[in-house]
Protein backbone atom coordinates (compact mmCIF):
# COMPACT_ATOMS: atom_id res chain seq x y z
CA UNK A 1 0.00 0.00 0.00
CA UNK A 2 2.72 2.15 -0.06
CA UNK A 3 3.37 2.50 3.46
CA UNK A 4 5.40 1.00 6.39
CA UNK A 5 3.92 -1.84 7.79
CA UNK A 6 2.00 -5.11 7.48
CA UNK A 7 -1.18 -4.53 6.31
CA UNK A 8 -4.26 -7.39 6.65
CA UNK A 9 -8.08 -5.72 4.91
CA UNK A 10 -6.58 -2.71 4.81
CA UNK A 11 -5.82 -2.19 8.17
CA UNK A 12 -1.88 -1.59 9.77
CA UNK A 13 -0.99 -4.89 12.42
CA UNK A 14 1.06 -5.19 14.99
CA UNK A 15 0.26 -1.70 17.03
CA UNK A 16 1.59 -1.26 19.82
CA UNK A 17 1.34 1.31 23.08
CA UNK A 18 3.52 1.32 26.05
CA UNK A 19 2.56 4.78 28.66
CA UNK A 20 2.98 5.98 32.00
CA UNK A 21 2.49 8.40 34.35
CA UNK A 22 5.06 9.70 36.87
CA UNK A 23 2.68 12.02 39.31
CA UNK A 24 0.83 10.85 42.14
CA UNK A 25 -2.80 10.62 41.23
CA UNK A 26 -5.76 10.80 43.23
CA UNK A 27 -9.88 11.62 43.60
CA UNK A 28 -12.35 12.08 45.88
CA UNK A 29 -13.98 9.26 48.05
CA UNK A 30 -16.53 7.28 45.82
CA UNK A 31 -16.33 9.28 42.55
CA UNK A 32 -14.86 7.67 39.93
CA UNK A 33 -11.98 8.66 37.62
CA UNK A 34 -9.39 7.81 34.49
CA UNK A 35 -6.11 6.92 34.85
CA UNK A 36 -3.61 10.04 33.30
CA UNK A 37 -0.51 9.22 31.39
CA UNK A 38 2.18 11.69 30.63
CA UNK A 39 4.77 10.06 29.34
CA UNK A 40 4.90 7.76 26.03
CA UNK A 41 7.02 4.98 26.35
CA UNK A 42 6.62 3.42 22.99
CA UNK A 43 4.39 4.36 20.55
CA UNK A 44 3.21 2.66 16.83
CA UNK A 45 -0.55 3.13 16.03
CA UNK A 46 -1.77 4.33 19.28
CA UNK A 47 -1.96 7.00 20.87
CA UNK A 48 -2.76 9.09 24.62
CA UNK A 49 -5.51 11.76 23.98
CA UNK A 50 -7.02 13.87 26.06
CA UNK A 51 -10.72 13.68 27.59
CA UNK A 52 -13.01 16.75 27.65
CA UNK A 53 -11.53 17.97 30.49
CA UNK A 54 -8.01 18.17 28.94
CA UNK A 55 -6.56 14.96 30.58
CA UNK A 56 -4.77 12.96 28.91
CA UNK A 57 -7.07 9.15 29.98
CA UNK A 58 -7.86 8.15 26.72
CA UNK A 59 -5.56 5.00 24.68
CA UNK A 60 -7.09 5.50 21.38
CA UNK A 61 -5.98 3.05 18.37
CA UNK A 62 -5.22 4.65 14.74
CA UNK A 63 -6.00 0.85 13.33
CA UNK A 64 -8.52 -1.57 13.50
CA UNK A 65 -8.24 -4.89 15.21
CA UNK A 66 -8.25 -6.81 18.54
CA UNK A 67 -6.31 -5.48 21.22
CA UNK A 68 -4.93 -6.50 24.61
CA UNK A 69 -4.82 -3.74 27.28
CA UNK A 70 -2.46 -4.64 30.26
CA UNK A 71 -1.82 -2.56 33.11
CA UNK A 72 -0.41 -2.00 36.53
CA UNK A 73 -1.12 0.60 39.11
CA UNK A 74 0.04 0.84 42.44
CA UNK A 75 -1.96 1.81 45.51
CA UNK A 76 -1.21 2.89 48.66
CA UNK A 77 -4.30 3.64 51.21
CA UNK A 78 -3.91 5.90 54.05
CA UNK A 79 -5.47 5.87 57.24
CA UNK A 80 -8.78 3.54 57.22
CA UNK A 81 -9.10 0.24 54.84
CA UNK A 82 -10.91 1.19 51.40
CA UNK A 83 -12.68 -1.26 48.76
CA UNK A 84 -10.48 -0.04 44.45
CA UNK A 85 -12.65 -0.73 42.01
CA UNK A 86 -11.38 -0.13 38.68
CA UNK A 87 -12.69 -1.10 35.21
CA UNK A 88 -12.70 -0.03 31.64
CA UNK A 89 -14.35 1.74 29.59
CA UNK A 90 -14.92 1.99 25.90
CA UNK A 91 -15.76 5.15 23.95
CA UNK A 92 -16.55 7.13 27.26
CA UNK A 93 -19.01 4.19 28.11
CA UNK A 94 -18.38 1.80 31.09
CA UNK A 95 -17.43 -2.29 29.51
CA UNK A 96 -19.91 -4.57 30.94
CA UNK A 97 -18.52 -7.09 33.52
CA UNK A 98 -15.14 -5.29 33.20
CA UNK A 99 -14.61 -4.46 36.77
CA UNK A 100 -13.03 -5.92 39.78
CA UNK A 101 -12.92 -4.25 43.11
CA UNK A 102 -9.67 -4.88 45.24
CA UNK A 103 -9.13 -3.91 49.40
CA UNK A 104 -6.56 -2.32 50.73
CA UNK A 105 -6.25 -2.29 54.25
CA UNK A 106 -4.53 0.62 56.19
CA UNK A 107 -1.61 1.98 55.79
CA UNK A 108 -0.59 -0.71 53.54
CA UNK A 109 0.25 -0.58 49.66
CA UNK A 110 -0.46 -2.95 46.66
CA UNK A 111 -0.72 -3.23 42.84
CA UNK A 112 -3.68 -3.85 40.83
CA UNK A 113 -2.83 -5.77 37.38
CA UNK A 114 -4.80 -7.57 35.00
CA UNK A 115 -5.77 -7.59 31.31
CA UNK A 116 -8.48 -7.19 28.69
CA UNK A 117 -9.15 -8.07 25.30
CA UNK A 118 -11.64 -5.81 23.25
CA UNK A 119 -12.41 -4.95 19.63
CA UNK A 120 -11.40 -1.63 18.77
CA UNK A 121 -12.42 0.46 15.35
CA UNK A 122 -10.14 2.81 13.93
CA UNK A 123 -10.31 6.12 16.66
CA UNK A 124 -11.79 3.78 19.07
CA UNK A 125 -10.48 4.62 22.49
CA UNK A 126 -10.28 2.96 25.83
CA UNK A 127 -9.67 4.47 29.63
CA UNK A 128 -9.15 2.60 32.72
CA UNK A 129 -10.96 4.04 35.94
CA UNK A 130 -11.14 3.70 39.51
CA UNK A 131 -13.22 4.72 42.28
CA UNK A 132 -12.16 4.61 46.47
CA UNK A 133 -14.55 3.97 48.91
CA UNK A 134 -12.12 6.32 50.80
CA UNK A 135 -10.41 9.61 50.58
CA UNK A 136 -7.26 8.66 51.49
CA UNK A 137 -6.64 6.41 48.36
CA UNK A 138 -3.59 7.51 45.85
CA UNK A 139 -2.21 6.22 43.44
CA UNK A 140 1.68 6.94 44.01
CA UNK A 141 4.41 7.80 41.75
CA UNK A 142 8.16 6.91 43.97
CA UNK A 143 11.38 8.60 42.70
CA UNK A 144 14.06 6.27 41.64
CA UNK A 145 16.26 5.52 45.04
CA UNK A 146 19.70 4.05 44.95
CA UNK A 147 19.88 1.50 42.28
CA UNK A 148 16.06 0.82 42.36
CA UNK A 149 14.17 2.72 39.18
CA UNK A 150 11.28 5.33 39.44
CA UNK A 151 7.79 3.34 40.02
CA UNK A 152 5.01 4.92 38.09
CA UNK A 153 1.80 5.33 39.36
CA UNK A 154 0.45 3.62 36.10
CA UNK A 155 1.81 1.44 33.53
CA UNK A 156 -0.84 0.48 30.38
CA UNK A 157 0.21 -1.47 27.59
CA UNK A 158 -2.06 -1.46 24.32
CA UNK A 159 -1.10 -4.30 22.16
CA UNK A 160 -2.94 -5.58 19.02
CA UNK A 161 -3.04 -9.28 18.79
CA UNK A 162 -5.33 -9.45 15.33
Amino acid sequence: QGQDGFYLKGNKQFNYGAFSDITTQSGSINTSGSFKYNTTDHSDGIVVVNDDGGFPTRLQATYAGVYNLQFSAQIQQGAGSADVAIWFKKNGTNIPNSATVVTVPSNQKLVAAWNFVDTLNAGDYLEIVRQSTSGNTTFPYIAASGNIPAVPSMIVTLTQVS
